[in-house]
């Protein structure tokens, strides 16, 4: 998929990272208000299995990403719990190796744009619920957002210290299923290709359903991604879509999962991160 496309209109609400958002005025009769941020941090882990996903070695899934007709990534993804390392491998046979500091795209030639941004990108949303207590990561009561036209949310911010991960400057709105405590809509907008002020940033979010327990680890196996306004809520008609499949908790590592290529090159952060 060319470059141009990933950046442009609807291709872009796949894309991953957080939300420039302020509380709605005059709600402040919020759930989250009587609840502390460390406690909140805790449900939700709690609510996903985090002590499952912190015991195993990693976790590995089939996935499938599209948006309209265009098929954004279609492999297996395969991160440790903390996100140290991260793979993903596609079905033509490259892939993209994240090694705790370098984006490494083999075979060398292959074409994979924005492969840095897609290897911390799709496991982070996955891991987004055990991340909330992560060194760095700032959560605070954002006030009651909307969903839909029946639907108002208590939401909580997320936001990151200067210099945390490969873009700083994003910040989400996470909401909670009532019923179950798991995440269910991630609004956010992302600042990775052009920084926070360059006024191109579009708000999206992703509603997480289809929660399977694998081995203890509550996995949303569909995400459907929508546009988002603060004055209207979620838009009704969705923008992409990714699926898991064959989601797997890994005891053990093979030797060669995280290695890095031989036949490999550097993909760079885009602002020379």
């Amino acid at each position: 998929m060319p470059v141009e496309t990933i950046r442009s209109g609807r291709a872009i609400a796949w894309i991953w990272t957080a939300v420039a958002l302020t509380a709605f005025p005059g709600l402040s009769d919020i759930a989250t208000a009587q609840e502390s941020m460390p406690d909140f941090a805790r449900a939700v882990g709690r609510a996903h299995g985090v002590d499952a996903w912190n015991g195993v070695a990693a976790v590995s899934a089939a996935m499938t990403v599209r948006f309209g007709d265009k098929e954004a990534f279609s492999g297996r993804m395969i991160t440790e719990p903390s996100m140290g390392r991260t793979r993903l491998d596609r079905r033509d046979g490259s892939m993209v190796l994240w090694d705790g500091r370098e984006a490494w795209v083999s075979p060398a030639a292959a074409e994979f744009p924005a492969a840095r941004f897609f290897a911390l990108t799709l496991p982070y949303f996955l891991a987004l619920p055990m991340k909330l207590e992560d060194p760095g990561v700032h959560l605070a009561d954002a006030g009651t957002i909307l969903l839909s036209a029946t639907d108002r949310r208590p939401a909580v911010r997320l936001s990151f210290d200067p210099g945390t991960g490969d873009a700083p400057d994003d910040w989400y709105l996470l909401t909670r299923d009532p019923s179950t405590g798991r995440l269910d809509t991630v609004v956010y907008i992302v600042t990775y290709w052009s920084g926070p002020d360059s006024g191109k940033a579009e708000t999206n979010a992703i509603t997480y359903s289809d929660y399977r327990d694998i081995e203890g680890v509550f996995v949303p196996h569909r995400w459907t991604f929508r546009d988002w306004s603060r004055d209207t809520g979620l838009s009704e008609a969705s923008t992409g879509l990714a699926t898991l499949s064959d989601v797997t908790c890994l005891s053990q590592l093979r030797l060669d999962q995280f290695k890095r290529p031989s036949d490999g090159r550097i993909d760079p952060h885009p602002r020379g991160r």
